[in-house]
């Protein structure tokens, strides 16, 4: 039999027959909860439509064994139930106009009925045998019945179960509707671009773990799309997000966008609402102390998610960027600097500062908003040619700036034995200094930064300097007097000794090379490779 005559003889007036297979349908592995999410969806779409904002309410309520999904929209026409006809918009949650009619079959698998009243019309699916070249297959079909009395809206009723307290921690209205507003603090929406986001609490979510929807509806847990991660401080309702057909698996670039994409908004809006500024003062706080908690390896090697997205900062002006330098200050406090790397950290803790160690992407952020570069910059001027005793102040890089010592102490020319070295913090333009006394000041500050890169940038870096601040003492030792970078007795002295150098460290390879072998071994202690 026919579609239209399986419908007729069970009482409907029309049918629509589909070239979608059960077995085709089964590939889809869909469950009770994404036929539930495919007509959640379509009725989110339709109130969102016909209202012009996100819709609040939780389409759904349950009479005994059945689930009814609701909206007060345009209802349903012959031409939406047409395979691959969708008359939805790009910032609505479906697109394709499939899903309904898998969600129908996948209904069916499950043993539920599905009914579907909108207008005049009502719609069941039904599935029939039809035999191709002697091949049976079982297809989906539609029956229709039509001169319904007229209702508002659409209902899709699924008999055989109870469904609206089962998933209400899966769409963000029912979350609204089972735990309150509290539990979804930040509501951000665009109507006129259709553009809508939420922070939720991760206890309203699915097993009380933070979690990503789309659009308003649960995708997946966190910490199953980023296991690199603990997880996140909040569960998020995202907007840009791609996903695959199945709307199980979403695209990690696109979340890690999006989220960037919300977060900059809300330091865009925190001084405005209270509740959006209490969420960027709990990550900033909360991602901050557990990335540092990483580097010291306290308990952990992982952070959260926050603490691994750059806020994109699009319409970001002065006003925003001294709002996160003050609650920067105020949770941290005045001295507090955010560092990305070991050399930083040491200076800073020399300078007097209080460095927290993070090289995140959120870090990464605050040290450009916050100025971080400017605020050491400011508290060297006090410390401006200023010896350091890296053995007493910079202890953790004494053994690295003694084997680079005995590294000068092999290539110094012969003239200039009386010459000394020191450590000092000098202008960051600089990376030496050579005074009349016949001392040369290395600025530590620059060295150590080549150092961290990698170690054969320690060495030129080092060789470099020497080789400058021992073409001015080359003057010196010379003509009694100092000479500038650009007159003809540096040009001269400093060839002069750059020749000197290179022959001794061919003359003394072996110990070159040893040395060398000694700054791997240091690199290790470091943590540096």
């Amino acid at each position: 039999m026919s579609c239209l005559e399986v419908c007729r003889s069970l009482g409907y007036d029309d049918a629509i027959e589909y070239g979608i297979s059960v077995k085709y349908a089964r590939t889809r592995q869909w469950g009770v909860w994404e036929v539930f999410r495919e007509f959640m969806q379509n009725a989110l779409d339709e109130e969102h439509y016909v209202r012009g904002t996100v819709p609040r309410e939780y389409l759904c309520r349950t009479e005994p064994g059945k689930t009814i999904i609701y909206d007060h929209g345009r209802g349903i026409s012959i031409d939406n139930l047409l395979l691959g006809e969708s008359r939805k918009e790009k910032w609505q949650r479906g697109m394709f106009g499939e899903g309904m009619k898998i969600a129908m079959i996948a209904a069916l698998l499950q043993g539920l009925r599905v009914r579907i009243r909108s207008k005049d019309k009502e719609i069941v699916p039904i599935t029939i045998k039809k035999v191709f070249e002697e091949y049976p297959v079982e297809v989906l079909c539609a029956c229709i019945k039509k001169d319904l009395p007229q209702i508002t809206g659409t209902q899709v009723v699924i008999e055989g179960a109870e469904l609206c307290f089962t998933f209400s921690d899966r769409v963000v209205q029912g979350i609204l509707s089972r735990w309150g507003s509290e539990y979804v603090p930040v509501h951000l929406e665009d109507p006129e671009r259709k553009i809508w986001y939420d922070v939720i609490s991760p206890v309203a979510s699915p097993d009380s773990e933070s979690s990503i929807y789309v659009r308003d509806l649960y995708i997946a847990k966190v910490k199953e799309v980023f296991p690199e991660t603990l997880g996140a401080l909040y569960s998020y309702n995202l907007y840009d997000v791609k996903l695959d057909e199945s709307r199980k698996i979403p695209s990690t670039g696109s979340v890690y966008n999006d989220l960037g994409y919300l977060m900059g908004s809300l330091i865009y809006y925190a001084q405005e609402y209270k509740e959006v500024d209490r969420v960027v003062r709990d990550v900033i706080s909360r991602s901050v102390y557990i990335c540092v908690e990483k580097w010291q390896r306290l308990a952990i090697d992982k952070v959260n998610l926050e603490a691994t997205v750059y806020p994109v900062p699009l319409f970001l002006k002065d006003k925003h960027k001294e709002y996160i330098k003050k609650v920067f200050e105020e949770l941290f406090g005045p001295d507090a600097v955010i560092v990305d790397s070991i050399e930083r950290f040491e200076m800073a803790r020399y300078l007097g500062l209080n460095p927290l160690y993070c090289r995140e992407s959120l870090a990464n952020f605050l040290i450009s908003v916050i100025d971080v570069n400017k605020k050491m910059i400011e508290k060297q001027m006090g410390y401006m040619k200023k010896v350091v005793d890296v053995e007493k102040e910079m202890p953790r890089f004494a053994n690295l700036i003694n084997i680079l010592l005995e590294m000068a102490k092999l290539v110094i020319p012969e003239e200039l034995r009386d010459a000394t070295i020191k450590f000092a913090v000098l202008d960051p333009d600089k990376y030496g200094q050579t005074t009349s006394d016949k001392v040369v000041l290395v600025n530590i500050n620059n060295l150590l930064s080549d150092c961290e890169r990698e170690i054969y940038r320690c060495v030129e870096s080092w060789m470099s300097v020497l080789i400058h601040e021992f073409g001015h003492l080359w003057c010196l030792v010379k003509d009694g007097k100092m000479c500038d970078d650009t007159t003809p007795e540096f040009i001269y002295g400093i060839t002069t000794v750059a020749g000197k150098v290179s022959y001794r460290i061919v003359s003394y390879s072996a110990k070159f090379k040893s040395l060398l072998d000694e700054m791997w071994n240091e690199y290790r202690n470091l943590g540096w490779r």
